[in-house]
């Protein structure tokens, strides 16, 4: 229970430790295993050479270790703080020496240079790391998106022919009512337009009654479980320690009347974005014995993540398709995550723009957009006998887009044998990160269409 209360608190994903102990002593952690590890060291010195405590006359600094590991655990500041120990252990020599020492400045210079280098190696590869984590969580994100959306489409082939016969409309259709959703519409409630989505469930998934809940707040060793923000039918209320509840939170995940007997509800799913992010608490009391199974679920929990994901990136999404208008929905949702990143941590994204003329232009056009590569964006403007091709590279630098705009030269010089200096052939390589790249992305496609 304790573990569920602190990721409510905090969100999804892991918790730290020093969290749920004590996050002052955690946050401290660093300096005080720094002064741990430096007395310790001045310690061993005086215990294994009284008249040497600092070793400074052994065949090798052995004291200078502490400092080295901290700057390497820890960065630079702590490794200095620790060679800062060293030198008031040298203090404390020259106070109980009878004979004022001469100071050991090679030992001492030598040891505070290979603490820096050691603390700029540590400052390097975290930021590598982080970078790389950065990296790996978007495609994360990116794949457990796809892996929807892969199952959308099995799904919607499956029962193709049910749907035409007893619905009036399509899946796709679905989707497309889903994606009009708009986040800014209601300023009052997280989940905007919630009862369209409750009421197309209930068309779709044959819901008769069910309650969306807004995501549960802890409340000290508990939690409390807000009034329902929509309503079909005539569900009873949710309650905080409903085991079906507490399941579907620990887990993230849906759970049905199978896997926990002793509930109130036939279904309790989570309200769940791509990157795990609880939004809201779907429970359903009531609906046909026949539709509670293995495939109706499954609809009714990737409904519930794409709306998640319309509505968390909706808002930013909007705004990029005023604009730059008639742009598609999957490249203004990339083109949101990768300016997120870019904001985040500085990791560059590049979008390059292709435009084509003369008689072959569509046929060159088409021909590059299924040369795409996996994580790449396409957005094709149809512009009369110039058809313009838009490419997002995610998580690309200059090198890279430029490496791309090369590969696709030599294919066009080698197969239509089109170059740079070909009449009616332009490509723009726009740095996303740049404050000015949605204006030159609007210039590169939309105004030159219109020209």
């Amino acid at each position: 229970m304790h573990s569920l209360l602190q990721r409510l608190r905090t969100g999804p994903g892991p918790v730290n430790a020093g969290d749920l102990l004590a996050p002052e002593l955690y946050r401290f952690g660093p300096w005080v295993e720094t002064a741990v590890i430096t007395l310790i060291a001045c310690a061993l010195g005086w215990w294994a050479a009284p008249d040497d405590p600092l070793l400074s006359q052994s065949g090798f600094p052995w004291l200078w270790l502490a400092p080295v590991l901290v700057a390497l655990r820890y960065g630079v500041m702590p490794g200095i703080f620790s060679a800062i120990g060293l030198l008031g252990d040298w203090g404390l020599v020259m106070a109980l020496s009878e004979h004022t020492p001469d100071l050991p400045r090679a030992y001492f210079v030598g040891g505070v240079l290979l603490t820096l280098i050691c603390g700029e190696f540590h400052a390097v590869w975290s930021n590598r790391v982080e970078r790389r984590n950065e990296a790996n969580a978007y495609l994360d994100e990116r794949l457990n998106r796809l892996t929807r959306r892969y199952l959308l489409l099995r799904l919607s082939h499956d029962r193709i022919e049910q749907e035409l016969l007893v619905k009036p409309g399509s899946l796709r259709d679905a989707l497309l009512r889903l994606r009009e959703i708009n986040p800014g519409s209601g300023a009052d409630t997280p989940l905007p337009e919630i009862d369209e989505l409750l009421a197309l469930m209930a068309q779709y998934c044959q819901l008769e009654a069910a309650a969306v809940y807004p995501a549960p707040q802890a409340d000290g060793e508990n939690f409390t479980v807000l009034p329902p923000l929509a309503v079909i039918g005539k569900p009873p209320q949710l309650e905080a320690d409903d085991p079906m509840l507490l399941r579907a939170l620990e887990r993230h995940s849906l759970v049905h009347i199978a896997e926990q007997a002793d509930a109130s509800q036939l279904v309790v799913a989570p309200i769940l974005t791509s990157d795990a992010r609880l939004l809201g608490v779907l429970a359903v009391s009531h609906m046909p014995f026949f539709a509670l199974n293995r495939e109706n679920l499954q609809l009714l929990d990737l409904l519930l993540g794409y709306y998640a994901d319309v509505v968390q990136g909706g808002g930013e999404a909007q705004e990029l398709r005023r604009e730059l208008p008639g742009c598609p929905w999957p490249f203004v949702e990339e083109l949101v995550r990768v300016q997120r990143i870019q904001q985040r941590i500085g990791m560059s994204s590049h979008a390059v723009v292709f435009r084509f003329s003369g008689d072959q232009a569509y046929e060159i056009a088409g021909d590059v957009e299924r040369m795409r590569r996996g994580l790449d964006v396409i957005w094709s403007v149809d512009a009369g006998t110039q058809p313009a091709l838009a490419v997002l590279l995610p998580l690309s630098s200059s090198a890279a887009s430029e490496g791309y705009i090369l590969r696709i030269e030599h294919w066009l010089k080698d197969r239509y044998g089109i170059d740079s200096d070909t009449p009616g052939y332009g490509v723009v390589d726009i740095d996303l990160g740049r404050g000015d790249a949605l204006q030159r992305l609007r210039l590169a496609l939309l105004m030159d269409a219109a020209a």
